[in-house]
């Protein structure tokens, strides 16, 4: 990826759900009240940590953080189930499916220390969101979700924002998988 050396990036770590379950996701998305805005297809992810605006300059040093870390995981199976809403149902912003998987809390942890002093003072809270609130808040509603996928690598995303909103570009793709197993 070219940048300038006054450039800035925004960006995250995520886990980017399968076309088929994204697709999935999509349809059950149809049953949601006009009170939701669902999430767009291409934009159906696990953020595992968020960077925001970054100098350019610091890109080589998170994609080596996020290398490291990868290498250190195995590959595990990641499962979304249910709906839950941000802050709360009472007053519900963000529609979210939480996800679990034998590993996943501990990758996300993992980065969000060794990334340190590039990501937001946030714990990682593994969900996919579904929509957002058209308004300030809208009212809570459940949806079935039942997905599980193997999950093998995670991604570096760049995130562009609009007035269309936000589109996203992968900088990178790390596998997961033990440092010792690469270098056999």
């Amino acid at each position: 990826m070219k940048t300038s050396d006054n450039a800035s990036l925004r960006l995250f770590y995520a886990i980017v759900a399968p076309v088929g379950i994204r697709e999935r996701l999509m349809t059950a998305q149809l049953l949601l009240s006009r009170d939701w805005r669902p999430t767009r297809q291409d934009q159906l992810h696990l953020t595992l940590a968020f960077m925001g605006t970054l100098p350019a300059e610091c890109l080589e040093e998170v994609i080596d953080i996020g290398r490291h870390v990868a290498g250190s995981f195995l590959p595990f199976d990641l499962m979304l189930s249910g709906t839950d809403a941000f802050p709360g149902r009472r007053r519900a912003r963000v529609l979210f499916t939480p996800a679990s998987g034998d590993g996943l809390q501990a990758l996300g942890d993992t980065l969000l220390r060794n990334l340190g002093r590039f990501v937001e003072d946030r714990r990682f809270t593994p969900h996919l969101t579904i929509a957002r609130s058209r308004g300030q808040f809208a009212s809570y509603q459940a949806i079935t979700v039942s997905e599980t996928w193997k999950v093998g690598e995670i991604e570096l995303i760049k995130s562009t924002l609009s007035s269309k909103g936000p589109s996203y570009e992968t900088v990178a793709k790390l596998e997961l998988t033990p440092l010792i197993a690469q270098k056999l």
